[in-house]
């Protein structure tokens, strides 16, 4: 209102020129023209008034090719002239406000229109706010303005909504113009051929995306250099306390809560494992706290370290072409049944190294791909006219969350067979019953079976092992042992020596499962022990015959043959896909 350049001032250097105003007696002087006023006079020409570019709703276009001959010259030009621009500046372009606009990649939008109006081409530009999501005024995403240049290259005017365009040179009016220079000059280049680009177009934005370390956030400021940033690097920051780092008790402790709550997780992967030395000692000190009737549950196996690692689903090598044919699938399908055969120095490895059981991620490593005991009955009792899809799903992928009941079960494993010695010992006076610890057994001969046993049993009166199945009963306060028993069908009431007693059901998952652990043994006997919360004990021995178990051993590798290989060796179930019908 002084005539006073306010461009690019500070709050306190505008108060500093007030001040000074006043001291001087500098006399107000008031400019009585309207916004539209000023927009109008922009607008006029020697041959008559250019129509207002925003109200003008099509020929846009961003093809500039039929653009005026506007230059680095013409934008010198026009910008000296105005408040805010002098010589230094200009000589020092990247240093203005509109160059980190455009550099930055706030010009959003570019367009010229088709039509010419007294040979004068008409541009608009859309740019970004410097700091805010929104302008001030309106409240829009960009400052929409607009740029008349005469065929020439000439410069006539320019207009910008914000508080500063008003006089044509703001910082968003100086970025559309710096756009619009680069534009213009990187499409004077010639194609291979010698022509002329038929179609320039403007180049695209700077919004990229870039990693948050390669990032730099400064606050553009006319007339102060670019600091460099000091960029604190993560790759070897540790955030823990110097206590805690380099800790493997409770990277330990971290992975086996991670095992027991959720097997399946990714991070298991990551997290060291300690190796076989390890995993051994942790076994011994288990066995050695743990005593069944004074006499520790002991390793019965030796040295549990061998030269290669045996084979994993995880070995599987891709296909090279998809999808592969239905010969291929079934190749492949063949060599992985072939594979899961191990000689008896990997299938010692295996139990030696997977001890822990579902403290151990091996463990589930050499489950997968194989038919476990406990899932004998259900791929047994599947019906030929049943889909196998639900089955196979089961087998490979684990949604099941661990229950309480089955937390309470691994924990009492040592109360069950401590319980089970006593008792032998007092009431069926045998001395020297051992059940000692162990992990997955893989089947000598049919290499997609595996059974993890809760334990290896010896008898003085056996002249070979057995293995022993614990199971912790749940028991309501008005129910007993031998009531849940029977209610769930675990058991059925027999006639012995005229008086009614109760024995293993044959046609439960626990007698198949019991059955298919003595077979991946080796063992021909195997006892299953049974524990109510209330502290009932219900035991049975089951000796091994042939008859029983040959049609069941038939029914479970016909459905590996048929169905759950050529899952293994081209996974669609797992994966939420339809199944193939091989």
């Amino acid at each position: 209102a002084r005539g006073i350049s306010v461009c690019n001032k500070k709050k306190d250097e505008l108060v500093e020129l007030t001040e000074k105003a006043n001291e001087i007696g500098l006399e107000l002087t008031f400019d009585h023209e309207s916004p539209s006023e000023v927009v109008n006079a922009k607008l006029a020409t020697n041959d008559g008034t250019i129509p207002n570019p925003l109200n003008l709703h099509s020929d846009w276009s961003n093809d500039f090719s039929d653009a005026p001959n506007f230059s680095w010259g013409d934008l010198y030009c026009y910008l000296i002239n105005k408040k805010g621009y002098d010589q230094e500046s200009l000589k020092a372009y990247k240093s203005l406000e509109g160059y980190r606009l455009y550099w930055d990649g706030h010009v959003y939008n570019l367009e010229r229109n088709k039509n010419i109006y007294f040979e004068h081409h008409i541009m608009k530009f859309s740019v970004k706010p410097t700091e805010r999501e929104k302008t001030p005024l309106g409240n829009k995403p960009t400052y929409d303005g607009w740029i008349i240049i005469h065929k020439d290259g000439v410069v006539l005017s320019a207009h910008c909504p914000c508080i500063g365009g008003s006089d044509g040179a703001c910082r968003h009016i100086g970025a559309a113009l710096i756009e619009l220079e680069d534009t213009l000059r990187q499409n004077t280049v010639v194609t291979c051929t010698g022509e002329k680009c038929a179609w320039k177009r403007r180049k695209r934005t700077h919004n990229e995306a870039t990693n948050l370390e390669d990032m730099t956030f400064t606050k553009p400021e006319i007339g102060k250099k670019k600091k460099k940033a000091v960029k604190p690097s993560t790759r070897n920051y540790d955030p823990r306390p110097k206590k805690a780092v380099n800790n493997e008790n409770l990277v330990s402790q971290f992975r086996a809560l991670l095992i027991n709550t959720v097997p399946s997780a990714v991070g298991l992967h990551i997290l060291p494992d300690h190796g076989l030395n390890e995993a051994t000692e942790a076994i011994d000190e288990i066995t050695e706290q743990t005593s069944t009737n004074g006499v520790p549950l002991t390793s019965i196996h030796g040295n549990p370290f061998i030269q290669e690692q045996p084979f994993t689903l995880d070995c599987i090598s891709p296909f090279k072409t998809h999808p592969p044919s239905v010969d291929e699938i079934m190749q492949k399908g063949q060599g992985i049944k072939r594979k899961l055969n191990f000689n008896e120095s990997e299938i010692d490895f295996i139990e030696k190294k997977t001890r822990l059981q579902s403290q151990q991620s091996d463990w589930f490593l050499y489950r997968k791909g194989r038919i476990t005991a406990s899932k004998c009955k259900r791929v047994a009792s599947l019906k030929p006219t049943t889909s196998p899809s639900k089955t196979i799903k089961e087998l490979l992928v684990n949604n099941t969350p661990q229950s309480t009941a089955m937390l309470q079960g691994l924990q009492n494993e040592d109360n069950i067979a401590e319980a089970f010695i006593n008792k032998m010992d007092t009431v069926e006076g045998k001395k020297g019953v051992t059940i000692t610890k162990c992990g997955l057994f893989v089947s000598k001969t049919h290499g997609f079976l595996g059974a993890s046993p809760d334990g290896i049993i010896t008898d003085p009166e056996q002249t070979t092992p057995g293995v022993a199945e614990f199971k912790y009963i749940q028991v309501k306060p008005d129910e007993t042992l031998t009531d849940v028993l029977l209610r769930q069908h675990i058991c059925s009431k027999v006639q012995h020596n005229n008086a009614e007693t109760i024995q293993l059901n044959k046609n439960h998952k626990y007698y198949f499962q019991l059955y298919q652990q003595m077979f991946v043994t080796g063992y021909h006997w195997g006892v299953f022990i049974a524990q109510g919360t209330e502290g009932g004990l219900f035991y049975e021995k089951v000796t091994f015959t042939e008859a029983f178990w040959s049609p069941i051993l038939n029914k479970v590798e016909n459905f590996f043959d048929k169905f759950f290989v050529y899952e293994l060796a081209y996974p669609r179930i797992q994966l939420g896909l339809e199944r193939f019908h091989y």
